[in-house]
């Protein structure tokens, strides 16, 4: 199943009433929600879509579109913008497609989640990163103790 229109306006925190800290993520609104059948693409939210999106054909549906809109989804999370902008669409198209991604070094982001965003947002949907893969990653386990211990080296 592939989403195809992730985005922060997407998803939900609800509190879990079993633990009074503890909130779950809920997505919503699959609108244009598909199956990974290798079927075109060509909608979605424009900041959030992949640079294979933009091509002179609709893109295939792939769970890497999903990979590249929650990478997106991450990098605003962390440093409170989208990591490719433009108010002219025709510019934020060209920037998604071949600006690099870039690291405001004044936002202190641990080199391991600068790491993880850097492989959910490869502009090559081949080499783009997958979910196993993220969840496989150390930093996906870190305790609250060591990402503390990391903030402060960063």
């Amino acid at each position: 199943m592939v989403h195809r229109d992730l985005k922060l306006e997407n998803l939900l925190f609800v509190r879990n009433p079993e633990f009074d800290e503890d909130l779950n993520v809920k997505v919503i609104d699959f609108g244009i929600a598909g199956v990974a059948d290798g079927g075109k693409i060509d909608a979605g939210s424009l900041a959030y879509m992949p640079p294979e999106c933009f091509g002179p054909t609709a893109a295939e549906t792939t769970l890497s579109i999903d990979i590249w809109a929650i990478g997106i989804m991450f990098y605003a999370m962390l440093y409170g913008t989208l990591p490719f902008f433009h108010k002219v669409e025709d510019k934020l198209i060209d920037a998604i497609v071949n600006q690099p991604l870039k690291f405001d070094p004044k936002v202190p982001v641990s080199d391991e989640a600068k790491d993880i965003m850097t492989m959910m947002m490869m502009k090559d949907p081949t080499k783009r990163v997958t979910l196993n893969k993220v969840m496989e990653m150390k930093y996906y386990y870190m305790d609250e103790d060591t990402a503390d211990k990391l903030m402060e080296t960063t």
